[in-house]
């Protein structure tokens, strides 16, 4: 068994990561990728979802893919204990390049144009890669105790407190900046979501979802805490957001965005729910050793559930085919490690 780059707490933590969320039509055919890490698994399977059953691609990974990104036709893996961060063809899974130069355990992704940002749970850094050229990092931020980390734009929204308390600092993506500080209410933010100028933080250890108005952070505008518990990571919708609960006997729980308040419905007996992915209605979410997907417009009913070759699922991905554009729905999933089934 490896011992853990750092302690497991610090191995807690998502990051949520969302930082634009296209819904394409549902009539087009979609993908999903998933990240496995049970048993040193360590593949990404590729699924078409118009036809369900076994993986259409596989990709031995490295050790263990914590996180996952797509953008059009290629796919970035974090490779955790490994200090690398791969890209392959998304379509073939051929190797076109990687990045280690700077790496600490990597479990969090996130990519604007050429900008490639890789956050490292061993040695606090954020690192910048230009895509296009590779090499050593062109941009490394030295961030403490990091917990979770989402771009949109040029800004980048980056969660610190991985022992408890913590902040949520905003940084020119740019320059590396530091242009805002966010910390009340802020308690272990282990996954961020964006909508315009709502900024959503999930509290692991305050068991709530607080909202700040990202232009001027200060006090929280509003406070989610009914039926919230370690709430793991978030996935914002138009005005739905979607809540996934960590447990072995876990849920997900839906709310209205702008008031919050009670939930407008609840998913329950979903073990583990680390990560989320949602295309149109369908809301896919790891569940134990399958990946479940629900009709968010239906009441919850379970659309399908991938069970074929899924081992340990921490990550996941949802792309459409080409020449659409692509989604990154999940990255950094994979840092619950001392909460997961510990590795054989």
């Amino acid at each position: 068994m490896k011992t853990s780059r750092v302690s497991l707490l610090t191995r807690i933590l998502p990051c949520l990561f969302v930082a634009a969320l296209w819904i394409p039509s549902p009539s087009r055919a979609q993908y999903l990728f998933v990240g496995n890490d049970y048993a040193n698994a360590n593949v990404v399977h590729k699924y078409d979802l118009t036809n369900g059953g076994a993986p259409i691609l596989t990709i031995t990974s490295g050790n263990p893919p914590e996180a996952l990104l797509i953008s059009g036709n290629n796919l970035f893996v974090a490779n955790g204990y490994d200090n690398t961060v791969t890209e392959y063809n998304a379509t073939s899974g051929a190797l076109i390049q990687t990045f280690s130069t700077g790496m600490s355990g990597p479990y969090s992704l996130a990519l604007s144009g050429n900008n490639l940002y890789v956050q490292n749970a061993s040695n606090g850094t954020l690192t910048q890669y230009n895509v296009a050229t590779g090499g050593a990092p062109v941009m490394t931020l030295s961030i403490p105790g990091q917990t979770a980390m989402l771009l949109s734009g040029n800004t980048l929204y980056v969660g610190t407190g991985v022992y408890g308390g913590g902040t949520v600092n905003e940084y020119d993506a740019t320059t590396g900046a530091l242009t805002r500080t966010i910390s009340t209410g802020v308690n272990q933010p282990v996954a961020l979501a964006l909508s315009g100028n709502n900024l959503f933080v999930a509290n692991y250890k305050n068991n709530n979802v607080t909202e700040y108005d990202a232009t001027v952070g200060g006090e929280p505008i509003l406070t989610i805490s009914s039926g919230v518990f370690a709430p793991r990571t978030l996935v914002l919708s138009d005005n739905n957001l979607f809540v996934a609960n960590y447990s072995v006997n876990g849920t997900v729980t839906e709310y209205d965005a702008t008031t919050g308040g009670t939930p407008l419905a609840t998913i329950s007996s979903v073990m583990e729910p680390s990560a989320m992915a949602l295309w149109g209605n369908e809301l896919y979410v790891t569940n134990g050793a399958t990946v479940t997907a629900y009709d968010t417009a239906n009441g919850d009913a379970v659309v399908q559930t991938i069970s074929s070759q899924v081992q340990g699922p921490i990550t996941l991905a949802i792309a459409a085919p080409e020449p659409g554009p692509a989604l990154l729905l999940t990255a950094g999933l994979g840092l619950l490690g001392g909460f997961r089934r510990r590795r054989a």
